[in-house]
């Protein structure tokens, strides 16, 4: 690996939705439309996936509401930035990046779609608070180091999931 350049040698294709769910509890018709949204027992995670020739990863980054939550609010959403190598011998691989700046740089497009997407809700927006990037990138670190950010082990959960959902009635 190249070391010293200035740029990474690499470059973000893609920034995308992939899953967007939002609903409102059950009685909430029954509530004033400026009754306060209070705290929401929110979990964000992050996921990386590698492409198996290494030359491209994705980082998935996703925040939902934590059941029983009683909160006005429901949501569960997902965003992902697809990374790749643009030079022959790029600075940083590209799950490194993914890794270590990718929830830098990813956060802020989910904290705008919380924000679009609980503004149309009767209550009004949910603005996401900073999270600790620093232990989301160490756990991230920790998942590569042991094998659980490799293309098998996706390709396995992938496999898993799709099989699920066919036999599911």
């Amino acid at each position: 690996m190249a070391t010293g350049k200035a740029t990474p040698g690499l470059q973000i294709d893609q920034i995308f939705l992939v899953k967007a769910e939002f609903g409102h509890r059950e009685d909430f018709l029954s509530l004033p439309p400026n009754s306060p949204i209070g705290e929401i027992n929110l979990n964000v995670q992050a996921k990386l996936r590698l492409k198996s020739d290494r030359s491209a990863a994705a980082l998935l980054i996703g925040v939902r509401t934590n059941p029983p939550d009683n909160s006005l609010y429901s949501l569960d959403v997902e965003m992902m930035a697809l990374i790749r190598a643009v030079e022959p011998e790029p600075a940083i691989p590209p799950l490194e990046y993914a890794a270590t700046a990718g929830v830098s740089a990813l956060y802020p497009f989910l904290r705008e779609v919380v924000a679009n997407l609980t503004m149309r809700g009767r209550f009004g927006p949910i603005w996401l608070k900073p999270v600790n990037v620093r232990k989301m990138t160490a756990d991230l670190l920790q998942k590569i180091s042991t094998g659980e950010g490799s293309h098998k082990e996706q390709t396995r959960k992938v496999r898993a999931t799709k099989r699920s959902k066919r036999l599911a009635p």
